[in-house]
C-alpha cells in the first residue's frame, strides 16, 4: 500500500514540476514579447519590416511543427515499398536488423528439433585414424 501511495505522490510531484516549468516558460515569453514590442516601437521602418517577416516565418514554422507532431508518421524509408530500394546507393538494399532476426527465427522454427539425451547419442568414428 505504501508503494502505491509513493507512486501517486511521484505523479503529483511530477505534475507540479511540469506546472512550474510551464509557468517559468510563460513568464520568459511575456518578458521577451515586452522587449520586442518596446524595440519595435523605437525601430525604423526597415527593422520593423524585418521583424514582422520574422514573426510571420516563425508562425508558419510553428504551424508546420504542430501539424507534424499531431500526425506522427514513419519516415519515408520505413513507409516505402522495401523491395529493391537502395536509397541512392545502387544495388540491392541491406536488410534491417529486424528482418534478419525474423528470417533466422523462421529458419530455426522450420528445422525439426529432436531432443536427445547426451547418454543416448551414437558415437561417431569419423575422426579416428585408419
Amino acid at each position: 500500500m505504501q508503494l502505491n501511495n509513493d507512486i501517486g505522490n511521484f505523479g503529483d510531484n511530477n505534475m507540479q514540476l511540469n506546472q512550474v516549468a510551464w509557468d517559468n516558460q510563460t513568464v520568459r515569453l511575456e518578458e521577451g514579447l515586452t522587449r520586442i514590442q518596446q524595440g519595435f516601437q523605437a525601430a525604423n521602418d526597415a527593422v520593423r519590416g524585418q521583424l514582422l517577416m520574422d514573426i510571420s516565418r516563425y508562425e508558419m514554422s510553428l504551424a508546420r511543427e504542430e501539424q507534424s507532431t499531431s500526425q506522427i508518421q514513419d519516415p519515408q524509408e520505413v513507409r516505402a515499398n522495401r523491395r529493391g530500394q537502395t536509397f541512392g546507393q545502387g544495388g540491392r538494399r541491406l536488410p534491417t536488423g529486424g528482418e534478419i532476426a525474423e528470417k533466422e527465427l523462421q529458419q530455426y522454427d522450420s528445422q525439426p528439433q529432436t531432443l536427445v539425451h547426451p547418454c543416448q547419442r551414437q558415437p561417431t568414428y569419423d575422426n579416428l585414424p585408419s
